[in-house]
Formats: C-alpha cells, structure tokens, sequence
C-alpha cells in the first residue's frame, strides 16, 4: 500500500500496516461517563458515540437502552461525569455501603468520586468512608433516588 506523509511516497507491506495499528493508542480510554446537557441522562460510552443509558430523570430511553449518540466530545450536548475506574462507579451512582465490621447492616447513599466515599446526608461531597461499596442494581432504584439525585452538589 502506497500512502502519501508531508508529500512523500511511502509504500507499506501488509505486515508493516498489521504493526502500526497494533501499537497504535487509543484516544480514549473508556468507559467514559458523559451527563446530557438537555435532559440530564448519563451515558455509559463504549465508543465515540455508542453507549448505554445508566441514569435517567424520566422514561423517554429507560436505564440499559444502548444507542448511537452524539459524540462523547461535544460540550454542547454532554458534560463530564467522573468516573473511579478502581471501584468502577461514576460520580452521583446509588450504592449500598458498609465497613467490614458491621455484617448485618449496609446503608444505601450516592458514591462520590472524588473523595472516593459516600455522599452525605444534605447531597453534599466528602460524606462518610466505608470500606465497601456496591452498586444498586437500576431495576431496584426507587423514586426518592431520583430525586435525591438532582439535588446532589456535583
């Protein structure tokens, strides 16, 4: 294959192609977590712009609908969500948590990425630490989550 870099003829074998695209980067590393600036659902990106629906206000697209998006890099459609890559939750996402000494009680809160730890009880970040925290399960949201959720101090 003949390509064509600051106006010089350079001719590549199969293998040499195979190389470059195989050391190549990626732009991006993903999941990315974007927030929509219209109507405030989140997006769990998978590619510039497919991915699927992890939070939403109403049931216009419900929670696990995948799609082709706008791409993740527009300002005007989508704002940044932290994501913990470690603990793999973004920024505002309900979780149980509990320390390892209580085995017969959790508490059910708002995951803040970043302070890693729970959101406190005014929606305010920097809450209470635990040593575990796992995701709720969206079928199991309940209506005060969705409320709670527009009044936390991102």
């Amino acid at each position: 294959m003949e390509i064509t870099v600051n106006n010089v003829n350079i001719t590549l074998t199969p293998e040499q192609i195979a190389q470059i695209c195989k050391e190549a980067k990626p732009e991006f590393d993903y999941p990315i977590f974007k927030r929509s600036t219209s109507n405030g659902k989140i997006v769990k990106f998978t590619s510039l712009n497919n991915g699927e629906v992890v939070w939403q206000q109403d049931s216009s697209e419900p929670i696990g609908h995948t799609d082709e998006y706008k791409r993740h890099t527009s300002t005007t459609y989508w704002q940044d969500v932290a994501y913990d890559t470690e603990q793999g939750l973004w920024d505002g996402q309900p979780v149980y948590c509990w320390g390892d000494i209580y085995t017969h009680a959790c508490s059910i809160g708002f995951y803040d990425v970043v302070h890693k730890c729970r959101y406190d009880f005014e929606g305010e970040r920097s809450g209470t630490r635990y040593s575990n925290y796992e995701a709720i399960d969206p079928a199991n949201y309940t209506p005060w989550m969705l409320k709670a959720f527009t009044t936390l101090q991102h």
